[in-house]
């Protein structure tokens, strides 16, 4: 008899068993059916947007290094930049100037020059001989500094301005120049030119290392060239 009941009941388990089985076993098929094409279509956007996850997978298939940045896209990025002012110098001169007179009294005036000097490079003249691309080493030239602007402005204060009202016209516009000239000779040896080429470099290095397939960026500072002017004396 206890054998019969435990038949019966082994045989309700067994069937309770099955159809739970069936109705999990479908719920999690389906969820598996859903999930599936969703994880692959983020799979496939995560490569995608991966460079470096393609480039070794092409490194692989192919048995060696794979190209993908080109002269052009360098020249692309590099342009977007158009002119590239990265340094500039603050700072003001005096100049005086004065003339002699046959009474003993000379007019005599003061010009304070101040204002900023910009330096920076012209991206626009890099070509496409100047990029050299090697596997994933790219070598870029990368052309000289020169002062871009210089905006400067000039106050005129008189000292003395002899035996007679007013001021030779000619003092001004000579001192002014000179301090100009003074303030510009100043900038460039401060180092001007030198400080824009290598703020240059740097921001040139963040920008292209950013580029798929570059691996190594090579930066080379090109000179002035016989007669080219930077705008220092």
């Amino acid at each position: 008899m206890g054998r019969i009941i435990g038949g019966i009941f082994g045989g309700i388990f067994h069937m309770i068993g099955m159809v739970l089985g069936s109705i999990f076993g479908g719920i999690f098929g389906g969820i598996a059916r859903i999930l599936f094409p969703v994880l692959l279509v983020i799979g496939v956007l995560w490569a995608v947007t991966n460079p470096s996850f393609i480039q070794g997978m092409l490194r692989m298939l192919s048995g060696g290094p794979f190209q993908i940045t080109t002269a052009p896209a360098v020249i692309n990025q590099i342009r977007n930049m158009n002119t590239l002012v990265t340094k500039a110098y603050e700072s003001e001169v005096i100049s005086d100037a004065q003339n002699s007179s046959f009474f003993g009294r000379s007019e005599h005036i003061e010009v304070r020059v101040e204002g900023t000097i910009l330096a920076g490079i012209d991206l626009s003249r890099i070509r496409e001989q100047d990029v050299t691309i090697n596997g994933g080493t790219v070598t870029v030239r990368v052309p000289p500094a020169y002062i871009v602007s210089k905006d400067l402005q000039a106050f005129t204060k008189v000292k003395d301005q002899g035996w007679m009202p007013g001021v030779d016209a000619s003092l001004a516009p000579d001192a002014e120049q000179r301090g100009r000239d003074e303030l510009l000779a100043t900038a460039c040896n401060y180092g001007i030119l030198a400080d824009a080429e290598r703020e240059a470099q740097l921001a040139l290095a963040d920008l292209l290392s950013k580029l798929a397939g570059v691996q190594t960026l090579n930066l080379i500072q090109d000179t002035p060239r016989p007669g080219e002017s930077t705008g220092c004396p």
